[in-house]
Parts: C-alpha cells; sequence; structure tokens
C-alpha cells in the first residue's frame, strides 16, 4: 500500500493490473500511540508518508469552559466573552472552494477576511469556532508590522530549505552518537553535559518529509500568507514527522525529545516565541 501514499499514487495488484489514484484522492489515519515498550507503533515507511497532526491537551480552563456548556446543554457557545471563564472564541470557517477564512465581529453581523493574505472574502459555507491564545489576531493594531519585520528576519527560501536540511542532520548525527559538530555553530555545546543524548531516539527524517514540509511552506507563501509564519509552519511539521507516536514523548534527563527537539529548532532560528530575532546571526555561519 505504500505506493499509494507516496508521488506515485498507485497500486500494482498480483494479477498486473494498476490502480491508479484519481485526483484529491488522501488517506487519513487516526491512532493514539501507546508508551509502553511492548505495543508497536506506526511502521518508519508507513509514518514517512503520512503528515502527522499531534494534538495537545486541552488547558483546564477551557476544558472546564467546555464541559460546563456541555453539561447545560449548550451545544454552540457564542463568540462572545464568557464572563466566567474569560473566554473569547475566534470565528473561522471554510467555504465551498476550500478556502479558509477568520470572522471579525462588527455590530450585528461578521466581516470575513481571508485567513492566509487578509483580504475581504465571501461568507463561508462551514463556520466553526477556536480557542487560540497564541493567535497573531489577538493584537490586531500591530498585526501588519509586526509581520514586517518577522518577514524581513525571515529565511530567503534557498536558505530555509538549507537550514532545515541541516537542522535534519543534526537531528540525526546526535541520535546517533550524541553529539554534532553543528552543536557548537547554534550555541548547545553543553547540550551533551546537560542532556542525556544516548537516551534520544527519533524517526529518522528523509527526502520525502523535508519535500512535504517545503512543499507546505510554497503553497502558504503563494496564498500570500507571512513568510516567517510559512517557515515556522514547515518547520513544525518536520518537528512532528520525527516525533511521532512514542517518539515524542521519551525522557531523556530533563527534556522529552519533542521538547529537546523544539529547543534545537530554535537555537536554528528556524522559529522563535518572541516577535524579535535575527536569522543573520546564523546563516552565514551555517551555509
Amino acid at each position: 500500500m505504500n505506493s499509494a501514499f507516496d508521488e506515485r499514487r498507485q497500486i500494482d495488484r498480483s494479477d498486473g493490473t494498476v490502480v491508479n489514484a484519481k485526483t484529491g484522492f488522501w488517506g487519513v489515519i487516526s491512532y493514539n500511540p501507546s508508551k509502553s515498550d511492548l505495543s508497536r507503533d506506526l511502521e518508519d515507511s508507513v509514518a514517512d508518508r503520512f503528515l502527522h497532526l499531534h494534538y495537545v491537551r486541552w488547558s483546564s480552563d477551557f476544558k472546564a469552559f467546555v464541559t460546563t456548556k456541555r453539561a447545560k446543554g449548550v451545544k454552540k457557545p457564542s463568540p462572545q466573552l464568557d464572563e466566567n471563564f474569560g473566554m473569547k472564541l475566534d470565528i473561522r470557517g471554510i467555504g465551498a472552494d476550500q478556502t479558509f477564512v477568520r470572522g471579525e465581529r462588527t455590530g450585528g453581523g461578521i466581516k470575513w477576511f481571508n485567513f492566509f493574505n487578509g483580504l475581504p472574502a465571501s461568507p463561508p459555507a462551514y463556520v466553526y469556532l477556536v480557542h487560540d491564545k497564541g493567535s497573531i489576531f489577538k493584537n490586531k493594531d500591530n498585526i501588519t508590522k509586526n509581520l514586517e519585520t518577522l518577514n524581513q528576519q525571515a529565511f530567503g527560501e534557498n536558505e530555509f530549505a538549507r537550514i532545515l536540511s541541516r537542522f535534519t542532520d543534526l537531528l540525526s548525527s546526535i541520535a546517533s552518537d550524541g553529539n554534532s559538530p553543528l552543536l557548537k555553530k547554534i550555541g548547545l555545546t553543553d547540550l551533551p553535559q546537560t542532556e542525556d543524548l544516548e537516551l534520544l531516539a527519533l524517526h529518522e527524517s528523509s527526502a520525502r518529509i523535508e519535500f512535504m514540509a517545503l512543499r507546505h511552506y510554497t503553497l502558504l507563501v503563494e496564498s500570500g500568507y507571512s513568510r516567517y509564519l510559512a517557515q515556522s509552519y514547515a518547520t513544525r511539521l518536520v518537528i512532528d514527522q520525527v516525533c511521532y507516536g512514542q517518539y515524542r514523548d521519551r525522557k531523556l534527563r530533563e527534556s522529552t525529545a519533542y521538547e529537546l527537539v523544539n529547543m534545537i529548532a530554535k537555537s536554528f532560528k528556524l522559529y522563535a516565541d518572541n516577535t524579535v530575532y535575527n536569522t543573520r546571526m546564523i546563516t552565514g555561519s551555517l551555509l
């Protein structure tokens, strides 16, 4: 079945018949990875062909908000601020043409905007609510200014591809022998002393994984999305790919594998928690 989920998009049957996937074909796997050493995870050859999306636990306040609404029989919570929980849900939507939009309440109606480029959009076919405390739309006054600053600091297209490749090379190196000459260049020479890297186990990255991430990056940029946010998203895809399933929560000395990989990604300036950073500090050293 692997050939159905890669660029071949076909299956060769034992009777010689070739079954080709139609346009729009895709597959979904939903599973709960076990922490037991006795249970099996997805095989690497299968995992390599899928985009991995990891869903974290809800925050305690949001969980209380949802369970209270459900207990009262409220099926559609209002996006307005809930005074009891301090929750304000954002409005999002998907158009019939698969256009992603976000909504802003103005007076008695809703204005719709293309999620990626911010241009006015038509009302969507499907509307849903989200709770996103880290959304860039929370501070509407400085969105444009902040994104312009970030886009100036983001890697160029070719730079990003090369830095991302070095990032996965470093992960592969420290997962195999616990060290890498690149650690010095990103300022993490003490990492082998602070963490037991011999315990680090990751899904091996591949050209297929990085191609997938770069394809998403290109599609987002071509859709008018912020280059910095597209870079951050593509990086997250690679991180979730190499840390899928049981790999994610394996404990080292102080951190889990997932936490360690994220720390290394930030040291590579692939993304940051704040809006002020400088990729130029690392580009020349690594490339």
